[in-house]
């Protein structure tokens, strides 16, 4: 892709993003995400702490909560997280709350997925009963393992940062913007591969990896400045005062609600780039296309299919039935000729 089509294609990706109606995409996906985060929290704590101290990760995790939504929402979902583990008592007890976290937490991935299965025009086929569910499970299951793993790259890489950051700044003092903007840049890498990760498992849709990673790239580039955007317009904002003890619920609502605008965004700019740029794109195994192929051939040159009034469809047909009459006076007079 040449850098001259990248205006014309975030253009196209602003147009599709009103379209599909991503601002009630996300207010779904914020009410899910509260009752999901918690439980997701608790089972990437968990991948994490199978190779890292548990509680440095929840150390690094619960800084980078505070550092955007603040230190009340940060506490709040330290809260829920404190009186998740103390309800796990007892084998019983305790299997049954390992069900209830897995199936909470992937009820959040199955909700982006239906999200982003409508920005990409596809739906899962009708009758998929038990297996569909066990499938869409796995692969959501599978995608909180993929960030768990994420999450420890992030904490070591940081750690690593840190350790050299303290130990050049006194051999040479005045270095540690460079080690500063190396942090800045991990974090942007991982979170440029959690939606690359994202935009390619969740959506049924068939397309190479190489089509995810400029949609990907934009969007984690956006999120990172976003994020000190929304942490400052967050921090400054007074009015989530007005819902006493509720406010930082509000808070998290308000951060998910803003930062699933730009994720949409971003799986719109996948979208297409991909139809424009990449490879044949079809549906899954499992699923269908929502819209007729002539409308996605239309869309992905970001076009709109013309318009024709009754007037000119009757002035069509009208010269289709000249055109077949004068083929049939043709085929009976060569008929008259051989005879």
């Amino acid at each position: 892709m040449r850098l001259q089509a990248l205006p014309n294609l975030v253009l196209s990706a602003v147009k599709k993003w009103s379209a599909d109606n991503a601002a009630r995409l996300g207010a779904a996906l914020s009410y899910y995400t509260i009752f999901a985060m918690p439980p997701l929290f608790v089972i990437l704590i968990w991948v994490a702490s199978l190779c890292l101290d548990e509680k440095t990760v929840q150390t690094d995790l619960y800084n980078q909560i505070g550092g955007v939504l603040g230190t009340k929402a940060a506490d709040a979902i330290q809260s829920a997280l404190t009186a998740t583990h103390a309800h796990q008592k007892g084998l019983l007890a305790g299997s049954i709350a390992i069900v209830g976290l897995v199936l909470t937490a992937t009820g959040l991935f199955l909700e982006l997925q239906g999200a982003l299965n409508a920005i990409w025009g596809v739906r899962e086929k009708p009758g998929q009963g038990i297996k569909g569910f066990v499938r869409n499970r796995l692969t959501s299951f599978s995608l909180v393992i993929g960030i768990g793993l994420l999450l420890i790259l992030s904490v070591v890489v940081s750690t690593v940062i840190a350790a050299a950051s303290k130990h050049m700044s006194n051999v040479a003092p005045g270095l540690e913007v460079i080690w500063n903007l190396g942090n800045v840049v991990v974090s942007l890498l991982v979170i440029t591969v959690l939606f690359a990760m994202l935009f390619k498992v969740l959506p049924d849709v068939k397309f190479a990896w190489r089509d995810v990673w400029v949609g990907a790239s934009i969007t984690a580039l956006l999120f990172t400045l976003g994020k000190f955007g929304l942490g400052f317009y967050l921090g400054k904002n007074s009015s989530v005062s007005a819902y006493g003890a509720a406010g930082s619920v509000v808070l998290v609502l308000l951060w998910v609600y803003y930062s699933a605008q730009i994720l949409f965004f971003g799986a719109e700019l996948t979208q297409v780039y991909a139809n424009r740029f990449g490879t044949r794109l079809e549906p899954k195994a499992h699923a269908e296309w929502v819209t007729r192929p002539a409308e996605r051939a239309v869309a992905a040159r970001g076009k709109e299919l013309p318009a024709v009034s009754s007037k000119k469809r009757a002035s069509q047909i009208s010269k289709l039935r000249e055109e077949a009459a004068m083929l049939d006076e043709l085929v009976r007079s060569k008929r008259r000729q051989h005879a």
